[in-house]
């Protein structure tokens, strides 16, 4: 039974299905940061701090290294398809937030969707009430 169980562990393994063993943020590439810039352009995502953070620490490493993986990534398969259509756009855009948004994927944290219209309910009644004096006194 036990070489059984050694045989499964192997074929899962030698298929991709197995975790890797190193960190996520060592995935992270230029490819990637191209993705998110487009998505901040086509998807009205926001990059967060952590992005910005792990586009630092990919150009300490190698600055080159970076930029041409970045280039790659605009020029890549998944964004040439997404500049085809207006659909495709969108379904990437999806992919683009399962993938990287809160609770994403493959790394979470590196896009926010569009901010919400609806103000907190802590506003304050100076900022929600428009009706009080401002400006120079006019007039009797």
């Amino acid at each position: 039974m036990s070489r059984t169980l050694v045989a499964f562990v192997l074929a899962v393994s030698m298929c991709g299905l197995a975790a890797p063993a190193r960190g996520v943020e060592d995935v992270f590439t230029g490819e990637i940061a191209a993705l998110l810039d487009w998505s901040v352009n086509n998807c009205d995502f926001k990059s967060s701090d952590k992005a910005h953070k792990l586009v630092e620490a990919e150009k300490a490493k190698s600055e080159a290294k970076f930029s041409d993986s970045y280039l790659k990534g605009f020029s890549g398969k998944l964004l040439s398809e997404a500049k085809q259509s207006r659909n495709a756009a969108e379904k990437l855009c999806g992919q683009i937030k399962d993938w990287y948004g809160t609770g994403g994927s493959r790394i979470a944290g590196l896009v926010a969707g569009p901010a919400q219209t609806i103000e907190p309910a802590s506003a304050s009644p100076k900022q929600a009430d428009s009706t009080g004096r401002r400006g120079r006194k006019r007039g009797p």
